[in-house]
């Protein structure tokens, strides 16, 4: 059972799997890095983590902008992360694909996360899962209607 249980957590959002650049839209590419330019300083296989959740979120608003009636509203909870000590703004990643497929940004919130409160919470300020994810954003948008 444990081989199922990996292979399905490898196919979840946010798994810390790589894919190569072909495999991600270009412009949501060149977006991203025309934010955050550091990202590119990332090894291959964190480039490619990071091309994976590109991939993953473009495929999520897809399917959101499939279901929500037009002028339906979304709502998400995004945590921004740091790899390696690069900043990734998951948010940005998230309002950008949002953006393509027709959802306008109407609200926008930041959070603490508490230490004992995240993803794998950790017991050491020190340790390398501590720095990783700090902060949440709420994010809010109002859906166009297909494209």
């Amino acid at each position: 059972r444990l081989p199922d249980i990996m292979r399905l957590r490898g196919t979840n959002v946010g798994a810390e799997r790589a894919i190569g650049l072909s495999n991600v839209n270009h412009e949501t590419w060149l977006k991203l890095i025309a934010i955050c330019p550091q990202i590119t300083e990332l090894p291959k296989k964190r480039i490619g983590m990071i091309h994976r959740y590109v991939n993953d979120v473009r495929k999520m608003h897809k399917q959101f902008s499939r279901v929500l009636k037009k002028n339906g509203k979304l709502h998400a909870v995004v945590g921004n992360s740091t790899l390696q000590e690069i900043y990734v703004p998951n948010s940005e990643i998230f309002r950008i694909c949002a953006g393509e497929f027709g959802f306008s940004l109407i609200k926008e919130s930041i959070r603490e996360i508490p230490a004992n409160k995240r993803y794998l919470p950790t017991t050491s300020a020190a340790g390398e899962l501590e720095k990783r994810m700090r902060h949440e954003v709420v994010q809010s948008f109002s859906f166009a209607g297909a494209q």
